[in-house]
């Protein structure tokens, strides 16, 4: 589909002007720096290392605390074939289905919010716009769990095309969900667009931004895991964030700095819809 005026959008969550991006508060005011600001930053790039395992498993957390219980696997919808199944024809409507960042507050997430809107922009159909409803917790095994378990459950109910995102741990859920996805249900999504992934791998053909080569963030994805949509990926990784690059590659503020590739990612989602 061609991009042209602006879709109708029938949902876009509120975005705080300040947010919590992985316990970091984060005002998207130019020049912003302070010594107080860079000890945060500093905190956050140690409490990733800390707290970021390669355990997958685990059980998820329900929202607003209370027991826990195992992740309820994808509704089977009979077909056992490939999860990348190329989609094929128009779309009449678009969904784009955001996972936020750490500690962001629910909704899209200030980053998301802005590849959502301008993805609306940029296309002639009618546009929803969801924020993932899952924790986005400072911990990661049952939040993003959560999450892949959320996002299953919308992309097996939709109708529309779809467009996802994820940032941070959000990445991560929407990576480790498309890796299990049907065949019916990869057929729905249009585009992926990440970033700051923790399971970066540089090795990946659909891989932008500035990283270093070779380079893998702090829980790496094994190589061709998502090959199936390699042509429908763009996975943005900054050469100062240490999420994506790993503690030998990382450094700076990286992590914040994926505003600049807003408008390109937006580009990319909206010419395959």
């Amino acid at each position: 589909m061609r991009p042209g005026r602006r879709g109708r959008t029938r949902a876009v969550a509120a975005v705080a002007a300040t947010l919590l991006v992985g316990g970091l508060a984060f005002a998207p005011v130019a020049g912003a720096t302070t010594t107080q600001g860079s000890e945060r930053r500093s905190s956050l790039l140690r409490f990733w290392l800390d707290r970021l395992g390669n355990d997958r498993g685990g059980q998820v957390g329900q929202p607003g605390g209370g027991a826990t219980q195992p992740a309820a696997p994808p509704e089977d919808d009979g077909d056992d074939g490939d999860g990348g199944a190329a989609p094929d024809g128009d779309c009449d409507a678009v969904t784009v289905i955001a996972a936020r960042g750490t500690g962001e507050p629910a909704g899209t997430g200030f980053l998301l919010g802005q590849v959502s809107r301008q993805i609306d922009s940029r296309v002639d159909v009618p546009v929803t716009i969801v924020g993932l409803d899952y924790p986005a917790a400072a911990e990661f095994v049952n939040s993003p769990r959560q999450g892949v378990a959320e996002l299953n459950r919308l992309v097996t109910a939709a109708d529309d095309c779809l467009v996802l995102l994820g940032y941070s741990q959000g990445a991560i859920v929407v990576g480790d969900a498309l890796a299990g996805f049907s065949s019916a249900n990869g057929a729905k999504v249009r585009a992926v667009v990440m970033f700051g992934d923790p399971r970066f791998n540089s090795v990946e053909p659909y891989n932008e931004g500035s990283f270093g080569q070779p380079s893998r963030g702090l829980n790496p994805r094994r190589a061709g895991e998502l090959a199936a949509f390699n042509d429908r990926i763009q996975n943005y990784c900054n050469g100062g964030d240490l999420v994506c690059q790993g503690s030998r590659n990382g450094g700076g503020d990286g992590h914040l700095a994926y505003g600049q590739f807003a408008a390109d990612a937006a580009t990319f989602a909206a010419g395959k819809v």
